[in-house]
């Protein structure tokens, strides 16, 4: 058999690409195969698609009703499979710890003494906070001063 390949001119014929699983028919006296470069065409002669016609025809008809009764089969398994994995995942919920990553609380929460409900951090009493320096202080003073300076002007 002649192997033809996408783009190629090609007389009158049926054509069958293996790769793509497609029969291609030409109707005029020449004729240009689909697609591109490397998919190939081989020309099925006349009489084979004859025989051959038929034989697809019955082999569908016979297995038409295996593959809805495959389909049903394939459907019911399907909700089976999300039942079960339904059931697994509300299981290991229960078994798993409350693990929450991207929540932080750190040391601004505590646990309240009645049990889990969190409350602020309270500072105990009679502590004073650090006195941190006033970086920005001076900054700001001469930011507004030239500013003043720029409005004046």
């Amino acid at each position: 058999m002649k192997r033809y390949y996408g783009g190629e001119v090609v007389k009158r014929g049926i054509y069958l690409s293996l790769k793509r699983k497609d029969l291609v028919t030409i109707e005029n006296e020449e004729g240009l195969l689909p697609s591109g470069s490397n998919d190939s065409y081989f020309e099925v002669p006349p009489l084979l698609m004859i025989v051959v016609g038929p034989l697809m025809g019955l082999i569908y008809v016979i297995f038409l009703p295996f593959i809805s009764f495959a389909m049903i089969v394939g459907l019911v398994a399907n909700k089976l499979w999300l039942g079960v994995r339904w059931i697994g995942e509300s299981l290991l919920g229960v078994a798993a710890a409350n693990w929450r990553p991207g929540v932080a609380y750190f040391a601004w929460w505590r646990q309240s003494k009645e049990g889990k409900k969190p409350r602020h951090h309270v500072e105990p009493k009679g502590e004073k906070k650090p006195r941190t320096p006033d970086l920005f202080s001076e900054l700001e003073k001469e930011i507004a001063k030239r500013r003043e300076e720029e409005n004046k002007s």
